[in-house]
């Protein structure tokens, strides 16, 4: 027989439920370094180690390798098995934590939860990606160049994502061309095409053509 639970008042509620969301919140990689650093992946181990110290620590790297990181070439990434193996812990907690993202981004959960607590809560996925388009932004050598690559595609691409012939990229940024797209592309904010067109073009990614008006609104400052 399951041990009767004890009742608890409405407002004993709310505090849980208060509690659930609070820790939600938490674990978003806009507010946590390790979720962040996960929402990163792949990148380049020396890039790593000027944001994450532990990158340069072979015995913590190496104990969460058996968590699920991998290092392919000079990237490290997120093991991806082909079948569910709790082993893979990071590919867990990424996986989750793209869920979590997802709900929060639904305007009628936000709307929902704010009903019953009467507080605002936060676009978990908008707010992750302004970050880390900040992260692209604040580059000391090409943050202005990565302005500018994308104010190129926002005024010579079509209007839904942008989409332009890479050369009109190349005739104005030349040899940093190559380099600002890979980032951008690292980053999931643009899509590169190359092999199944006539010519290479860009375009915002899905991810980015959702949040249009946030690469707007940063574009103007």
């Amino acid at each position: 027989m399951v041990e009767k639970v004890e009742k608890i008042s409405t407002e004993e509620f709310k505090k849980h439920f208060e509690n659930l969301i609070n820790c939600l919140i938490s674990i978003a990689p806009s507010r946590n370094r390790v979720t962040q650093m996960l929402f990163l992946l792949p990148q380049r181990k020396e890039d790593l180690k000027e944001l994450y110290e532990f990158f340069s620590d072979e015995k913590l790297l190496n104990y969460l390798k058996n968590l699920g990181l991998e290092e392919v070439g000079e990237k490290i990434r997120i093991k991806n098995p082909r079948y569910i193996n709790y082993d893979f812990f990071l590919n867990g907690v990424h996986g989750l934590v793209t869920i979590l993202l997802g709900i929060f981004n639904n305007d009628t959960v936000r709307n929902g939860i704010k009903e019953i607590l009467g507080i605002e809560v936060p676009n978990l996925w908008e707010e992750w990606f302004k970050q880390k388009l900040r992260i692209c932004l604040s580059e000391q050598s090409l943050g202005a160049d990565i302005k500018r690559f994308l104010q190129i595609m926002k005024e010579k691409g079509n209007v839904l994502n942008w989409c332009v012939k890479f050369e009109e990229i190349e005739k104005e940024l030349k040899d940093k061309s190559n380099v600002v797209r890979d980032i951008l592309v690292d980053f999931g904010i643009v899509d590169y095409l190359s092999e199944s067109e006539s010519y290479p073009i860009v375009r915002l990614s899905k991810e980015a053509e959702k949040f249009k008006n946030v690469i707007e609104e940063i574009l103007k400052e």
